[in-house]
């Protein structure tokens, strides 16, 4: 069992109540992730690494091997029944680059390009915090990035992760098209955060020359210290300084780990991490500040973006009515849900025993993770699973009413359950959120 002291945060596109996106802004002192290609670049293989005053080094390692064997690759649908399971395409954001252009990649570059990165990583390949590998052939780029952290971990790298991250590019962004998929990992305990990319672009495109964030642009966003400030969206999340954060207990009634979670009368607002301890015991640490303020303009109900077409089935909607059958209050459900999506970006690990919320005067959004008994499996919250979820929510409780999304993920006995939800915490204040906390019994069966 994790006993934390500290939750790390990722910064991403944040998505408000229900579902619509707030554009990227500007980030103060963020470390920069990835690279840009020089004009005019050679085929050939490439590594770069990013110096300390934010420049970059490109070192050519070689010619493309025109002689790189093929690897075989199973289905992304196959691989919960392969060794192949960790490739789980929840546990990626991957993305898609239209403004490269409608058509497709030359195939047999693109095809070129993505085995000579199979050529370097077969065996298993580490690759330090900060390096990236790029193989350009033509007009087409693959590459490999560690994008630069403050953690001293390597990244290993392998031909069957590329190829599973390829398929999740095709089935999201069509056969051939560009796209990059990312996984980020953090350690609650250290503080410790590394996330990797593969991707495919058309590199001959002006929106091409930048990879995996661009080193010129607003790239990977630093955990530790962070800051993420505009005129209309205002939140500082310092770590270091809730070290010292009041810890609030809540005596249990029963040891059972339970999925939920029961918020002590009176809480601050704020974003908060539970931890359940092996007697039953709540730990609610503070770690962060809310929004100021959230723009109108994004108050409106957003699109469907789930990018598996099995997700929506997956996910089970729960409304409360007993809650009261008036809005929750608009304003303060976006400034809610805003910060969890702050907190959980591109991917967000929640480890075993641990629940995240945030409290918005009498709302509160949350995200929960019940472990199997069996295993000790993390998850991953995301920004954008935030708002697809929230959407389910919208269309079947009715905008702006309470509910929540849940699903198992595995098999028995190695299942684990997740949520997603708002609710009105003065109406509902004490009760068991994510039908768990100390009066909860243990895990719920939602299956």
């Amino acid at each position: 069992m994790y006993l934390a002291s500290v939750i790390t945060a990722m910064l991403a596109t944040a998505h408000v109540a229900v579902g619509s996106a707030i554009p990227e802004r500007q980030l103060n002192s963020v470390e920069e992730g990835g690279f840009t290609i020089p004009i005019g670049q050679p085929n050939g293989r490439y590594m770069v690494s990013i110096r300390d005053d934010g420049t970059e080094h490109h070192e050519r390692l070689g010619d493309i091997n025109t002689s790189a064997p093929v690897v075989e690759h199973k289905r992304s649908e196959d691989f919960t029944n392969t060794t192949l399971g960790v490739y789980d395409p929840n546990l990626y954001s991957t993305k898609c680059f239209p403004e490269e252009g409608g058509g497709e990649l030359d195939y047999k570059s693109c095809d070129m390009a993505n085995r000579n990165i199979d050529d370097l990583c077969s065996g298993g390949f580490d690759i330090e915090n900060g390096k990236y590998y790029y193989f350009v052939f033509d007009c087409v780029v693959a590459y490999f990035c560690h994008l630069k952290t403050k953690s001293n971990r390597a990244v290993t790298c392998s031909p069957e992760e590329r190829g599973a991250t390829s398929l999740f590019i095709t089935d999201k962004c069509g056969r051939y098209k560009p796209g990059s998929s990312t996984r980020a990992m953090s350690d609650i305990n250290t503080g410790d955060l590394w996330k990797w990319s593969y991707g495919r672009e058309n590199w001959c495109t002006d929106q091409g020359k930048k990879f995996c964030g661009g080193s010129s642009h607003s790239g990977y966003r630093q955990l530790l210290n962070l800051q993420y400030q505009d005129q209309s969206f205002n939140l500082i999340i310092d770590v270091k300084m809730h070290l010292t954060s009041i810890l609030l207990t809540i005596s249990a009634l029963t040891a059972q780990i339970a999925l939920g979670f029961v918020i002590p009368d009176a809480q601050e607002p704020g974003v908060y991490a539970v931890h359940v301890l092996d007697d039953g015991t709540e730990q609610h640490i503070r770690i962060g500040d809310l929004p100021t303020s959230i723009p109108e303009n994004y108050t409106t109900l957003g699109l469907d973006t789930f990018t598996q077409k099995n997700d929506v089935e997956d996910w089970k909607v729960v409304c409360f009515p007993e809650e009261g059958n008036q809005d929750l209050d608009h304003r303060t459900t976006d400034i809610a849900n805003a910060a969890l999506d702050v907190l959980c970006g591109d991917g967000q690990v929640v480890h075993k025993g641990f629940n995240v919320y945030a409290i918005s005067e009498c709302v509160v959004a949350y995200y929960c993770h019940s472990p199997g008994f069996m295993i000790d499996d993390d998850s991953l919250c995301y920004a954008g699973a935030r708002g697809d979820t929230s959407l389910m929510v919208s269309r079947e409780c009715g905008e702006y009413k309470p509910g929540m999304t849940r699903r198992s993920v595995g098999k028995v006995p190695n299942r684990y359950s997740e949520a997603y939800g708002y609710e009105s915490y003065c109406t509902a204040k004490g009760h068991n959120f994510c039908n768990g906390g100390v009066n909860g019994g243990g895990t719920p069966d939602w299956d």
